[in-house]
């Protein structure tokens, strides 16, 4: 997996491997749709099962093409940063800006 991957960087946004403050790994980014689903299930309109269900396609294929393989180069890192951004920022234009910044 890519633990020795500290950070990666896009344009002028930081994704870390780990956050140490908050002790979590790059895998943990799926588990934010977690508190989507919470926040659907208290009555926030803003989420669906479908919304979420597609974030989570994009950040579990993001996570894979990251931890298949660990000698990834720093220009193919960025290259799947780059996807990764562009797919969640189509989804959140089709779903009506359901992505808070």
């Amino acid at each position: 997996m890519c633990e020795n991957i500290e950070e990666v960087y896009y344009t002028k946004q930081k994704i870390k491997n780990r956050d140490p403050e908050k002790g979590m790994k790059l895998g943990d980014l799926a588990l934010h749709t977690i508190e989507w689903e919470k926040r659907m299930a208290d009555g926030d309109d803003l989420f669906t099962k479908e919304n979420i269900r597609a974030a989570n396609k994009v950040l579990d294929s993001f996570i894979k093409n990251l931890t298949q393989d660990s000698g990834l180069t720093e220009k193919e890192i960025k290259k799947y940063v780059k996807q990764v951004t562009l797919k969640l920022n189509k989804l959140n234009e089709k779903y009506d800006y359901f992505i808070a910044v």
